[in-house]
């Protein structure tokens, strides 16, 4: 997989390099170092899933619950390093907002990660979540949303 592009909304990557150093380079190049068999691609839940297993094989923690909310579950965390898989649906994009809010408002976390396409076709469908349609999202509810996220854009 290769990191194509990213979004830093309300500064998410400043606070994550002072806060995350180490954690936010490892993440990178774990990213950057996986490859996806996208033979599943018909079953969304399969690549999130074999993203999940290639942090799970270098130490990283996945399916781990919220601080708030821990019925909910996180994809990836180290401590409080969070990251959300959304490559499935553009619509389900609103559920990561929220894990995200739920654990910043409590200061829980500092920010998020999101981890989405960037040519949503490359996955095979148009309707993959991809860094266009988050960044429209994000500025719909920008007067409202404060809760800094980080987006990173991958393609296969």
């Amino acid at each position: 997989m290769q990191i194509v592009d990213e979004y830093d909304y309300r500064n998410a990557k400043a606070i994550l390099e002072r806060r995350f150093p180490s954690e936010l380079k490892e993440f990178y190049l774990l990213l950057n170092a996986i490859k996806l068999d996208l033979m599943c691609k018909s079953k969304q839940k399969n690549l999130s899933r074999q993203i999940q297993l290639h942090f799970k094989d270098n130490g990283w923690n996945i399916e781990q619950g919220l601080f708030t909310l821990p019925e909910l579950k996180y994809d990836i965390t180290k401590d409080n390093f969070v990251v959300e898989i959304e490559i499935g649906h553009e619509r389900l994009v609103y559920a990561v907002f929220f894990k995200f809010l739920a654990d910043f408002s409590k200061s829980k976390i500092e920010a998020g990660i999101m981890v989405v396409t960037g040519d949503a076709t490359k996955f095979g469908a148009k309707w993959h979540n991809s860094l266009i349609n988050t960044k429209k999202k994000l500025d719909g509810i920008r007067e409202v949303y404060s809760t800094p996220i980080l987006i990173i854009a991958v393609d296969p």
